[in-house]
């Protein structure tokens, strides 16, 4: 609540222990309710600026073409010759297109755009939904202005309203569907907006969400070397997105060709030529009912999956609050975090990337997520009767860190098998605290390059899962993979359970910390026929 002309503010609590992540899901669909209900609020828009698109391309394509002392935060001076010419291009190349544009977005009935719609912005409390915040750069408009922040650019909303297409995922863009549909929804919901006439007003306003933050950034100073390279980076795949959208958009599709152009896109997720869907199984909302029988014949087929890739994702293993109460734990035991990266206690894995061990004491290690029977059924099949938990750690990706190297968790038994035809003996088992997307990044695989000596050929075929809230993926020890970079305003915590025949053991990651220690009070919970997984690890 608020009275300006009296100096009174008065705000609910925003940072409390029991805030949740918010998913994207929610974040949308909420966002989706707000602008709704704004549409038919004459007074609350009448007193919002106005987002003007001729006026915002205007300064980009001034922007692109030269420095100016009153734009400081001029990302495109922090771009080389060739990458700014080829925006400049675009636009020119574009500009019927745009006026298109521009028109599509003028003549739409306007409603209230937030204009930085990160998670960052919302918070979430149980049984409360979410809540969105930091309002002050609200501005009317047509929809969508921030899509381009939850769709990691214009070029995902354009494929999954109109060309799906240009999809090789499946899943991506099942992902996709999904989350548009919730947003359109809600978005239709009072009748201000008609989802068909939505197609058309969303990439739209999308791709100028793009041109909105290049203007937004210019008055501020961007000088300092991590937000140069951060400005950078965004003004990079932010406008390589936006190109792509425009030329795909531009193009007159014959009916024996759809798609075909648009499979040269590489910058939406899971649509590179290169990039396969990545392999899954889903225990679905109705595994509980389900017989004994199919669950075990779909722990069989993870199984198989898991020996052709190396890696595949299992939706629905684990329950979403046993995930939420794992993540305040984490942002609990910041200040512990912190303590070990700057003792040398967390083992350095890239650029501000770090291995952390986990305590046991809580959450962390419950029988609940470290025996959880949907993934041990899996494991069973893989790894035998006697495996054990070789370790429990996170791994954090901070704000602005680099994609990782291609690598292996662990070196071959047997390099000199160039074939490497043998039975897994160590699976990490990745379980995110948060959504993965393109933006926070995930991790990135070459399937079935357990089975291949070669570190990495030419154009192999990559796989990236997108995750959520209570998905695991499980990744062979020899598999290649890479962290991606996080390029969002968030730390990107997951938990990484490295399970491995009992005469294994890692003796390459853990010289500085403990793999795993637990104690007997925490040992007693588990089930009686899974101790054998922590016991070696029990301390008095």
């Amino acid at each position: 609540a608020c009275a300006p002309r009296r100096g009174l503010f008065m705000f609910a609590l925003a940072v409390a222990p029991d805030n949740l992540p918010v998913s994207t899901e929610s974040l949308m669909t909420a966002y989706g309710q707000i602008q709704s209900k704004a549409a038919s609020r004459a007074d609350l828009l009448t007193a919002l600026p106005t987002l003007r698109p001729r006026d915002i391309y205007d300064m980009v394509v001034a922007m692109a073409a030269r420095s100016n002392p009153d734009w400081p935060g001029n990302g495109f001076d922090l771009l080389d010759k060739d990458a700014r010419e080829t925006i400049q291009s675009a636009l020119e190349r574009h500009a019927p297109l745009i006026a298109k544009l521009i028109a599509v977005i003028d003549a739409s009935p306007p409603t209230i755009n937030h204009t930085d719609l990160r998670h960052d912005n919302a918070i979430a409390r149980a049984g409360e939904g979410c809540w969105i915040l930091d309002w002050d750069d609200a501005a009317k408009s047509a929809p969508g202005w921030s899509l381009h922040s939850q769709f990691s650019g214009c070029l995902r909303v354009f494929a999954c309203l109109n060309r799906p297409a240009m999809y090789q995922s499946q899943s991506a863009r099942a992902r996709d569907e999904a989350l548009m549909a919730g947003y359109i929804r809600a978005l239709a919901a009072d009748g201000a907006y008609d989802p068909q006439d939505l197609r058309r007003i969303l990439p739209a306003t999308a791709a100028f969400g793009i041109l909105k933050y290049a203007t937004d950034m210019a008055p501020y100073d961007i000088t300092y070397p991590d937000t140069a390279d951060a400005v950078r980076d965004a003004f990079s795949r932010r406008f390589k997105d936006l190109t792509q959208f425009l030329d795909i958009a531009a193009t007159k599709r014959k009916p024996d060709q759809a798609g075909q152009h648009e499979m040269k896109a590489a910058s939406m997720e899971n649509i590179a030529p290169n990039t396969v869907a990545f392999p899954e199984i889903s225990y679905g909302d109705d595994a509980p009912s389900a017989s004994p029988e199919q669950m075990s014949e779909l722990a069989r087929t993870g199984a198989d999956l898991f020996r052709e890739n190396g890696t595949f994702v299992i939706r629905n293993c684990l329950s979403p609050d046993l995930i939420h109460r794992a993540f305040r734990a984490f942002v609990d035991g910041t200040d512990s975090q912190i303590a070990d990266i700057k003792s040398g206690r967390a083992l350095t894995v890239g650029h501000r990337r770090y291995m952390i061990s986990v305590p046991t004491d809580g959450v962390f290690g419950s029988s609940q997520l470290l025996a959880a029977p949907r993934l041990l059924a899996v494991l069973d099949d893989l790894l035998g009767d006697q495996f054990v938990l070789g370790s429990l750690t996170s791994v954090l990706a901070l704000q602005g860190s680099d994609a990782q190297r291609w690598h292996r968790d662990n070196d071959p038994l047997f390099p000199e098998d160039p074939d490497m035809e043998m039975p897994p003996f160590s699976i990490a088992v990745l379980i995110p605290l948060v959504p993965l997307d393109a933006e926070i990044g995930a991790t990135e695989t070459i399937p079935g390059s357990h089975r291949d000596a070669l570190d990495i050929r030419q154009d192999p075929p990559f796989a990236r899962p997108d995750i959520v809230v209570g998905d695991c993926y499980l990744m062979d020890s020899r598999l290649m993979h890479r962290g991606m970079a996080n390029t969002s305003t968030r730390a990107r915590p997951v938990l990484s359970l490295v399970y491995q025949r009992a005469w294994y053991r890692d003796y390459q990651n853990f010289t500085d910390q403990p793999a795993l220690q637990m104690s007997h009070d925490t040992a007693d919970k588990f089930p009686q026929d899974r101790r054998d997984l922590i016991s070696w690890a029990i301390t008095a």
